[in-house]
């Protein structure tokens, strides 16, 4: 697997689990926003580590 499918991956599961805050993202209007913003942060932690 390859990082960004690990990403998608989580982010797949924190969707299902609602785990996605969206005061964590006070700049997002819209959901898909804060899946799009949480999707990126999780995606550099991949790629970090």
């Amino acid at each position: 697997m390859n990082d960004k499918e690990i990403a998608k991956e989580i982010i797949i599961k924190m969707i299902e689990n609602d785990w996605i805050p969206r005061n964590e993202f006070p700049k997002a209007t819209t959901v898909a926003d804060c899946v799009a913003e949480a999707y990126k942060i999780i995606l550099n932690a991949v790629k970090e580590s």
